[in-house]
Formats: structure tokens, C-alpha cells, sequence
């Protein structure tokens, strides 16, 4: 993987050889493509760059076969088979966290179903070579060690339990879910009434000792001023229009400024 890292980086430097890259692209009619790098804050990066290369590795080798002074970059026939063995393990894994990168749609119950038939791919075949194997083990002990916390187990297996796609086929900790539930529903009856509870107390403690000051909240906020704001416009169209000009006019008359004028032309609607 580090070779291949290396040979993609000089094509992402050099423009010379992105140029003739897309010469050969068109020249054995392979799709005209950039190559991939992997990121490690991308999911499924390291399958994409491998899946891209293997795509594009005739035109990538035509390009490199040209420049003696690139031939060290030219991917040996060992490099490319692993390379081709790392795209098929990693296949199956790139479509489940595709699956489980979603945002439109809900994925904390589908974890448990993905996660076996991830394990279901991690199983070693007989044939297969033995970087695959090894990758495999890998990938499977990194994935059960993120599983070994108890409480994110029942979330996730209540999440399952309560799917109705799913309901215990994929629960391994089925009676424990149950009493989690119950558990929860328990709480739900009793928090009304502790809340009653809680809210006389805090009266009885404002009695006492004085009312404490609450913050504000920037909703409630908005709506005092939202209201407030209509409730000026409602009086302002209530004041009479012949009224309002004749006023307007008479403090005209005086030099009378704006803010005076407003206060004015108010108190007058007072008094009437």
C-alpha cells in the first residue's frame, strides 16, 4: 500500500504526467478518470484508491513505462496482485458502510444485522491467499473490540428488538433487553409524579427563601418581542386617522420634533 501511495502522489504533483495520464485514458479507451488517495477521515478512502488503480492500471503503467526516470514507481506484478486482493475483501465491507453512513434514514437498528453479515464476509475460504486471511483477522479482532462494552450492547440490541424488520433474529441478549424495557417504562409512570413533587417543593422553597431569578430563554424571548411588536402596530391603527392629522398638522405648525410629536399624538388618545 505505501508503494501505491508513493505512485499516486507523483501523479497528483506533477501536471506533466496528469496530462498524459488522460492521453492513454483515451488512447485504450479507459474511462477518463483522476486517481483516488485514501484519507483516514474517509470512510471506505483506502477501497476507492484501490478500486481506482486497478481500474486505471494499464493506463498508469503506459504512462509510467515511458519516463525512465519513473520506472521505480512502476508497480511490480506481486504489488498488484495483493493489490487486487485487498479490492476483494474490502468490497463487501465498503457496501454495509455505505449502508450505515446514511443520514436520511435511521441506522442505529440496522448495526447488529450489518455487523453479521460483516462477520459472515470475515470468514476465511479455503484457496484464498494468505494476505487475505491475515486481513481478515484483523479487521474481525479491531471489530470485536469496539463491541465489548455492555451498555452499548443493549442499546443495540434493543434498538434491534424494537425494529419490526428485525424483531430477536439478530437479539443475542434477549431477556436482558426485556428487562431494560421494563426498566424504562417503569421510570416513564414514575417521573409525573415526581415531577409534581419537585415543582411543590420548589414553591414552597420560593416562599421561603424568595423567588429566584430564571434564565431566559431565547424562544420565549422571541415571542415576548414578536408580541410586543404586534400590540404596538394594533394601537398605532386604532388612533382615528382624522384625529391623527389634524394633530400631525398643529405640531407641525410648532417646530414640535418626531419623538415629542409621537408622544403627544398618544397622550391625546388617552384623553379622548
Amino acid at each position: 500500500m505505501s508503494r501505491l501511495r508513493t505512485t499516486l502522489s507523483a501523479f497528483s504533483r506533477l501536471n506533466k504526467m496528469q496530462r498524459s495520464l488522460k492521453d492513454k485514458q483515451t488512447l485504450l479507451n479507459v474511462p477518463v478518470q483522476k486517481l483516488i488517495h485514501d484519507e483516514p477521515t474517509r470512510w471506505n478512502s483506502t477501497f476507492e484508491m484501490v478500486d481506482r488503480f486497478c481500474q486505471q492500471q494499464q493506463a498508469v503503467c503506459a504512462v509510467l513505462a515511458e519516463n525512465r526516470k519513473k520506472w521505480h514507481l512502476m508497480p511490480k506484478d506481486s504489488d498488484v496482485a495483493n493489490i487486487e486482493t485487498v479490492r476483494e475483501v474490502l468490497d463487501p465491507i465498503s457496501d454495509l458502510t455505505d449502508a450505515l453512513s446514511g443520514e436520511k434514514v435511521p441506522t442505529l437498528s440496522s448495526v447488529l444485522p450489518l455487523k453479521w453479515k460483516l462477520f459472515s464476509c470475515l470468514e476465511k475460504r479455503d484457496g484464498e491467499r494468505v494476505i487475505a486471511g491475515a486481513m481478515k483477522d484483523q479487521i474481525r479482532s479491531d471489530l470485536a473490540s469496539r463491541y465489548e462494552d455492555t451498555q452499548l450492547n443493549i442499546v443495540l440490541n434493543t434498538a434491534t428488538y424494537l425494529d419490526p424488520r428485525f424483531k430477536d433474529t439478530f437479539v443475542a441478549m434477549e431477556e436482558e433487553v426485556k428487562e431494560h424495557l421494563f426498566q424504562k417504562r417503569h421510570e416513564a409512570s414514575v417521573q409525573p409524579v415526581e415531577q409534581v413533587q419537585t415543582g411543590e417543593q420548589q414553591r414552597q422553597e420560593e416562599g421561603q427563601g424568595g423567588t429566584k431569578r430564571r434564565k431566559t430563554d431565547l424562544k420565549s424571548l422571541l415571542c415576548k418581542i414578536h408580541f410586543k411588536r404586534l400590540h404596538i402596530k394594533t394601537v398605532k391603527w386604532k388612533i382615528p386617522s382624522s384625529v391623527r392629522c389634524n394633530d400631525e398638522k398643529q405640531l407641525s405648525d410648532r417646530n414640535v420634533p418626531d419623538s415629542q410629536q409621537v408622544n403627544a399624538l398618544g397622550q391625546r388618545q388617552l384623553d379622548s
